[in-house]
This record gives C-alpha cells, sequence and structure tokens, in this order.
C-alpha cells in the first residue's frame, strides 16, 4: 500500500494560519457565510477558517480508489435487478423491487454520488456510507469555498500552494444533460430540456435547490423546484401546472416516495412510461441502502466478482452483518466486541438511529441489540477515524476528526465534502462542521 504524506503541506498551512492576521479575514469569511445559500433549514452551515487541501498525488490516488468503488456498485445495482439470488438476497419489498426494474432509459445506474469515506494520508482510505439516493451537499461546499477564497488570507493561500477549487454545480448539470441527451437510447432533440428539481418540500434543503436552480438557468436551461406530490400526468407529459418537465433531478429519497406512494402516482406512473428522463433512477437505491455493505463483505459476493475486486473490497470497506437473530455466529460476535462495533438502519440518512457499542455498557448494548433485532438494522465493523490538527479558532488548535467524502458524476471524482467534529458521528446534525476543501497543484 503506497504512503502518502501531507504533513508538509498541513503543517505549513496551519502554521500560516497560526502566524497570519487573521482577524479581517475570519470575520469576511462567516459574515459572507451568514449571506449566502450555505444552508440548511435557515440555518448557515457550522464551519471553521480552516481548509483541507490535497496533493496532486492524494487526489490522484484517492480518484483511483473511489472510481474502482463505484464500479463495483454499478455492477451491483445490475445484479439486483438481473440476478434472482442477489435479489433474494437484498430482500427488498416487491414494491421498491419494482421500481428499481424500470429502466432508467440511460446506461448509468448511479450517475451521481458522494461516499463518506475516512482517508488516512499515510495510505488507507475506508467508505462507511454510499449517498447516491438524493444525494446533496454540492452548493454548500462550493459557497463555502468561494467565500473562504474571496478572503485577504483565502487568496494569499491560493498564491502560495496554488489552490484550486473541485466545480461541483456545473458539472452536475452537465451530468443531468449528458443522460437525458442519451435517453432512451437516442440522441434526444437540441432543444434544452425544461428540468424540475424535485423533493418533499417539508424535506427539501431550500436554499440549495435555489443556488441550484439559479445556475441551471444562467446556463440557459428553464428550471423549476417542485413537489412530486403536485405534479399531473397528462398529454403523455408531466407537469407542474403548466410547465411540461422533460428532466427531473430527483433529491426526494426512495424510501420517503414509498411511504408518500398514493400521494405520487402521477410521477411514478409518468416514470413508467417514460414521458420524462428522470436522474437519479430508483436502482441509486441499490447502493443506498446499507444491505451493500452486507451483500460486498459477504461470501456470496465472491461469486459475482473476480478476486481483485473481492481483495479491494475487504480492504476498503468494514464487515457488515443483518442484525438479524438467524446470525447466531455473527450476532455473539457483535454482543462480546461491543467496542468494535456500531448498528444502525439500513435505509436511514444523517446518522439517524446509529449507536456505537463503545458509549454503552454490556448490558445497555445486550438490550440495544434486543430492542433493534429482525428490526432492519445493520452491525457494522468501526472503523478507526483519523485525526488532524485544524486551527478551530484564531487562537486555538485542536485536532480533529476528519470524515472526506468524495462526490462521483458518471463515476468520475469531480469534488469533495469534507467534515471535522471531535465526535467519532461526524455529521453537521451532531454539531460537525464543514469545511472548504482544495487542490494543491
Amino acid at each position: 500500500m503506497p504512503i502518502i504524506y501531507r504533513e508538509d503541506i498541513r503543517k505549513k498551512i496551519l502554521n500560516d494560519l497560526s502566524t497570519l492576521n487573521l482577524k479581517s479575514s475570519h470575520s469576511v469569511y462567516f459574515n459572507k457565510l451568514d449571506e449566502s445559500s450555505a444552508k440548511i433549514q435557515g440555518n448557515t452551515i457550522r464551519s471553521i477558517f480552516h481548509p483541507y487541501v490535497l496533493t496532486n498525488e492524494e487526489y490522484v490516488w484517492i480518484k483511483n480508489k473511489s472510481e474502482r468503488l463505484w464500479n463495483i456498485l454499478e455492477k451491483t445495482a445490475r445484479l439486483l435487478v438481473t440476478d434472482k439470488k442477489v435479489a433474494e438476497f437484498f430482500d427488498f419489498p416487491k414494491e421498491l423491487l419494482g421500481l428499481l426494474r424500470i429502466t432508467p432509459g440511460y446506461d448509468t445506474n448511479i450517475p451521481i454520488t458522494r461516499f463518506d469515506a475516512f482517508y488516512n494520508p499515510k495510505g488507507s482510505i475506508y467508505f462507511c456510507e454510499f449517498n447516491t439516493d438524493g444525494t446533496s451537499g454540492m452548493n454548500e461546499t462550493n459557497t463555502m469555498e468561494e467565500c473562504f477564497l474571496s478572503t485577504k488570507v483565502g487568496r494569499e493561500l491560493r498564491e502560495t500552494y496554488s489552490l484550486e477549487q473541485f466545480e461541483l454545480r456545473r458539472s452536475l448539470l452537465a451530468t443531468l444533460v449528458e443522460s437525458y441527451e442519451s435517453f432512451n437510447g437516442t440522441k434526444m432533440p437540441t432543444k434544452k430540456p425544461n428540468i424540475a428539481i424535485v423533493d418533499f418540500m417539508d424535506k427539501a434543503t431550500i436554499a440549495e435547490f435555489e443556488a441550484l436552480r439559479d445556475v441551471f438557468i444562467a446556463e440557459g436551461y428553464n428550471t423549476i423546484i417542485a413537489d412530486p406530490r403536485d405534479l399531473t400526468y397528462h398529454e403523455d407529459a408531466l407537469w407542474m401546472e403548466d410547465f411540461k418537465i422533460d428532466l427531473i433531478y430527483r433529491r426526494a429519497v426512495t424510501t420517503e416516495l414509498l411511504e408518500r406512494f398514493d400521494a405520487v402516482q402521477a410521477f411514478i406512473e409518468a416514470y413508467k412510461n417514460k414521458a420524462f428522463c428522470m436522474v437519479g433512477s430508483f436502482r441509486s437505491e441499490a447502493a443506498h441502502s446499507k444491505l451493500v455493505f452486507t451483500f460486498l463483505t459477504s461470501s456470496t459476493a465472491e461469486e459475482y466478482f473476480s478476486k481483485e475486486e473481492i481483495t479491494f473490497i475487504r480492504n476498503h470497506l468494514p464487515f457488515t452483518i443483518r442484525l438479524t437473530s438467524s446470525n447466531k455466529l455473527l450476532l455473539n460476535q457483535v454482543l462480546k466486541e461491543k467496542d468494535n462495533h456500531i448498528i444502525k438502519p439500513h435505509n436511514s440518512y444523517g446518522s439517524q438511529g446509529l449507536y456505537m457499542g463503545k458509549d454503552y455498557s454490556t448490558s445497555q448494548w445486550q438490550q440495544l441489540i434486543s430492542d433493534n433485532l429482525d428490526k432492519n438494522y445493520i452491525a457494522q465493523e468501526l472503523i478507526a477515524i483519523p485525526t488532524e490538527d485544524f486551527l478551530a479558532s484564531p487562537s486555538k488548535v485542536e485536532s480533529l476528526k476528519v470524515n472526506l467524502s468524495p462526490f462521483l458524476y458518471g463515476g468520475k471524482l469531480k469534488g469533495f465534502y469534507t467534515r471535522i467534529s471531535n465526535l467519532e458521528v461526524i455529521t453537521t446534525s451532531r454539531g460537525g462542521a464543514l469545511i472548504p476543501t482544495f487542490l494543491a497543484r
């Protein structure tokens, strides 16, 4: 395994931030964030004035690992709808499997994704979650990077280290349009499609949707934001009032669509009849469901993947099992080695319902296992989380845990969503912070 050091650039940037006059730039950064679209439910996303910087060597290494993993997940999504044994392993509800079996009309099963990962600069990376369904955060991280570079200190660091920003919004649009242009196997008309960003408005990250809509419109694409319950299907087309929809960028997650299935029948029927192109398709759930970890780390996967692919899986994914009474031998291991395991629902997001064994006594852990047995939970091997030093405030350096999440569009690495925290569960919903990410050429 290659050893990739970023100690020099990390220490230099930390030293620069510690010695430069940050007062003005610090204020400018946070004022601009407050005025920006980097918000969730109306609140500015928490951040610190310190970028995460990757060297070109690191970037190439992570790109190789991420894109290789994407190919494995693409293959898994295909197997789920074509191989009976794989479908039985996942054991999805009939309604969900029916949606997955609808062909999206273009080749890619997982066009947009963000992999949550723990990257150790000395040469290891573990992937702990695949956000392939309703992938979010591209506007927030790009906005944060722009705010950082707009400051005096940001400009100085960009000049010193040749910092480059990863562009995630227009490249997202390019991925949507590419899927549309190949929809149903034929080149679509040259007319630019009408786009709808679709999610349930009571669940939506409206600020991000509005920012993406504005980017799409600026590029010449008529774009609206719509709730799937408000759409109508007539004249062989899907409509939002008098707006005919050609292309949907789906942000409504599959589990929530199934929960409100009766209210979205016009949307579902139009999709079945290919009245519009939807990116991403329901097949993204094949990787979004945490059951994919139980499949890929099982002996069953060895029947479908090469030795090299299995070795890759073993080296980069945590061993995972369903939390079921039938898994007696492995269940006993989870009970005995509580400090080395977590449990969580296989169909949740945002760390909802996640429990870490090390946070509980033996009796409490046994009770948690008992309470969630045979209830759509998984048990997963705990991953060692890397830490790095950050200037958490203008006068305070802290060692914080890092979650580096690569964005991939069409299977190609496009950028990162980097979170830090002093907690083991690194998420902005539990006090974590999002920070700008740059490439040092």
